[in-house]
């Protein structure tokens, strides 16, 4: 694939997430120096702040992140102040959807649809593409479940059962939480017969891996959000706070701590509701192939990636984040 001749967009996407906690630290301060008193509170609603839907000169859709927004850019500022740029493409409107049944796959054939896609090269030297709705995903739509479960977590604990089965409980529901999204209107999508749906038509599996990410992240912004150490392994919070000097960011934002080959849907495929646009696609994959546009006649393209990738979750959730076609 020609993307992947372009330097990965690691940089760019680690530079535009950390500007987010520059200034969700500064609110956070702001804050604190009206009361002088430390509150995860006002940490936690200035990051939300950043990251939650916003409308830019109230003509962007509130259904796009605001960080969304800004790496469909693909210019960004280092550390160091250097302007600079990642490559990503804006798929083309003959995508792999266009054959699909507009009454079966409504919101597949809509140009909203489709939008950014970059090459990001994971911990595992695994080279993936991902969609920019994926970082809304992941540091917004994962909110929700990580409330349920932390909510879910502390009733339980509550009751005097123990962390350990408090925290299976709760893993429980954010992942539930997060596949009745792709069960229902915004995936698969409710019934008006087989060729009729109010939904995608499509089963997200990329999104529910990277839900969980984000649930897992959201246990990492201060010590107070963490319900029992839910994929932790030992990694300090991104900010704490005392009562003299205020809040400070102590961890330093890596996306490569989070992304990996499960996010990318030609890794971890999609499932439909109609079982003939599986092999329309995978008859689309070989065509692609053969014009040397993706680097694998198979789909999955990368079926060990995939497999490797379910390290990265619990083993007992990962057959409801994972594609049944990386099970075959």
């Amino acid at each position: 694939m020609d993307l992947f001749k372009n330097p990965p967009a690691n940089e760019g996407l680690n530079a535009i997430a950390r500007q987010y906690f520059k200034r969700a630290l500064n609110e956070a301060n702001m804050r604190f120096n009206k009361t002088k008193k430390c509150h995860a509170k006002d940490i936690d609603d200035a990051f939300r702040h950043e990251v939650r839907n916003k409308k830019i000169a109230g003509v962007i859709d509130t259904i796009e992140s605001l960080m969304e927004v800004e790496i469909k850019s693909g210019n960004y500022t280092t550390d160091t102040g250097q302007k600079k740029s990642f490559e990503f493409r804006v798929a083309p409107k003959n995508h792999i959807y266009s054959n699909f049944s507009s009454l079966a796959y409504p919101i597949l054939n809509t140009p909203s649809t489709f939008g950014t896609i970059f090459y990001f090269h994971t911990t595992d030297n695994v080279k993936t593409i991902i969609g920019a709705d994926k970082i809304g995903h992941f540091f917004e739509t994962s909110i929700d479940f990580f409330e349920k479960g932390k909510e879910k977590f502390n009733k339980l604990i509550r009751t005097n059962m123990t962390a350990p089965a408090a925290l299976f409980f709760a893993v429980k529901m954010v992942v539930e939480e997060s596949e009745k999204t792709e069960d229902g209107l915004f995936g698969i999508g409710t019934g008006l017969g087989k060729y009729m749906r109010i939904g995608s038509g499509v089963k997200s599996y990329a999104d529910l891996a990277c839900n969980y990410k984000g649930a897992v992240f959201w246990t990492e912004l201060t010590s107070e959000h963490s319900f029992g150490e839910i994929d932790r392994k030992n990694k300090k919070p991104y900010y704490e706070c005392d009562d003299d000097n205020g809040w400070k960011q102590i961890r330093e934002f890596n996306f490569e701590d989070y992304i990996n080959a499960g996010w990318d849907e030609g890794i971890n495929p999609n499932t439909y509701k109609l079982p003939e646009s599986l092999e329309e696609i995978k008859k689309i994959v070989k065509s692609l192939y053969l014009e040397g546009k993706t680097e694998s006649p198979h789909f999955p393209l990368n079926k060990q990636a995939c497999v490797d990738a379910m390290k990265y979750y619990p083993k007992v959730f990962v057959e409801k984040i994972f594609s049944p076609l990386c099970f075959d």
